[in-house]
């Protein structure tokens, strides 16, 4: 399934930053649940998202942060979210990008403390609860309608490819 994929890109983009950071793909993977629950976005999304996120350098422990921060921007300028994390990505490499061009706040930074997570606070702060608000309209409800719908196919496929009846064919 996409989520099993999204999955497993998370887990080895987690590998990649060490040892260590593997252990925080369960935090991340509850997030993107959480966060389909209040947002337009399906959590296999936010997952590839998380994936990208860490393979653009993101620390594992601002991943989270970093998330949040690349939902409520994609909301914020209508952008899709592989957009928004390559623009929040960026940040963590120590360049303000397009980003600069918007938010003159993120061209204050040095490159120092956009390395050291600054940006992504700058943006979590600033947008903070876009995504939120944008799943609110009529038109985000019929997002997080597909989205449960998604969830309920998955489900079901699963329940039949893991049922004996299947397996024995």
């Amino acid at each position: 399934s996409l989520q099993q994929k999204a999955i497993s890109k998370l887990d080895v983009a987690l590998r990649r930053a060490g040892p260590a950071a593997v252990g925080f793909s369960e935090a991340l993977q509850k997030q993107a649940s959480e966060l389909q629950k209040v947002t337009i976005h399906g959590d296999e999304v936010v997952i590839q998202t998380q994936a990208l996120l860490a393979e653009m350098g993101v620390a594992p422990d601002a991943i989270g942060k970093a998330t949040q921060a690349t939902v409520d921007l994609a909301a914020a300028f209508d952008i899709s979210l592989e957009s928004a994390a390559r623009n929040v990505g960026k940040t963590v490499g120590g360049f303000a990008g397009e980003l600069g061009e918007l938010i003159p706040e993120l061209k204050d930074l040095s490159a120092e403390a956009l390395k050291g997570g600054e940006g992504i606070d700058l943006l979590a702060d600033k947008f903070s609860g876009r995504a939120t608000e944008a799943a609110k309209t009529f038109e985000g409800q019929l997002a997080q309608v597909a989205n449960s719908f998604g969830d309920l196919q998955e489900a079901l496929g699963k329940g039949v490819v893991e049922s004996e009846t299947f397996t024995q064919s």
